[in-house]
């Protein structure tokens, strides 16, 4: 259709799904574990390097006689990163060992959805009626896997979260509240995301361009005509939460 939704011809068949959905997901893990172990692998020693003066000098402190509250802070901080960074390197040498089956068995499992469903997705993946998903622009779904995912005859997947289409109950455009701190103190942001409901309650949260939502909502009307949309309105951030809760 365009930069956004592109619908599956055999060129794009043979280069993200020639052997199905969840083998795509086992040659892209495997093609950026080294990658992750190096990074994640460095930030681990030098946090623990970190970690080991900043006991040093909290224990110099205490002999001195003063208190070691002010160091505790910096020893939690880098300590916390060094075990973040080690479970990361953990995480990813188990997903590296999972084959197809596994992979079905975890999305299964995460989606609330049977394995047969998981069978069902991995024929549809490369369907000449199916379409690729880049909902924040390429260069994000490409780079930052932002917005990436797949939208079957039966199925839509984003990132981890699979949905099956007839099960789609709401689409809705809100506002997300991103807060950041810098050297002039708190910077708000507005970011356009889109959520698509289900009803086992599942969602997929996403980073949206306004064109790339609209199509993608004409596409998931085809199969759940009765979805809820509150006709593309823009909600705040509170009253989407709201929706999602049932409060109104």
């Amino acid at each position: 259709m365009n930069e956004y939704i592109l619908r599956m011809d055999d060129a794009l068949r043979r280069k993200y799904f020639p052997d199905g959905y969840f083998s795509r997901n086992q040659k892209v893990l495997q093609s950026s574990t080294r990658f992750v172990y190096v990074v994640f692998g460095i930030i681990a020693v030098i946090a623990g390097l970190f970690t080991a003066l900043f006991v040093f000098m909290t224990i110099q402190t205490v002999k001195e006689g003063r208190s070691a509250s002010s160091g505790i802070p910096y020893v939690v901080v880098s300590l916390a990163v060094m075990i973040f960074s080690i479970g990361m390197i953990v995480v990813f040498v188990r997903r590296r060992g999972m084959n197809t089956q596994k992979w079905m068995e975890y999305f299964a499992k995460k989606s609330a959805l049977p394995i047969a469903d998981m069978q069902e997705l991995d024929r549809q993946a490369g369907a000449a009626d199916s379409y690729i998903i880049r909902l924040a622009g390429k260069g994000k779904a490409v780079l930052e896997n932002i917005g990436a995912g797949l939208l079957t005859r039966d199925y839509i997947t984003v990132r981890d979260v699979i949905i099956k289409r007839n099960e789609v109950t709401a689409a809705y455009f809100y506002n997300r509240v991103y807060s950041m701190v810098d050297k002039h103190g708190v910077k708000v942001t507005y970011v356009l995301h889109l959520a698509v409901l289900s009803k086992r309650g599942q969602c997929i949260d996403s980073e949206v361009k306004r064109e790339a939502g609209e199509q993608l909502i004409s596409l998931l009307r085809q199969s759940s005509p009765n979805m809820k949309t509150r006709d593309g309105e823009t909600l705040e951030e509170e009253e989407f939460k709201a929706l999602c809760a049932g409060a109104v």
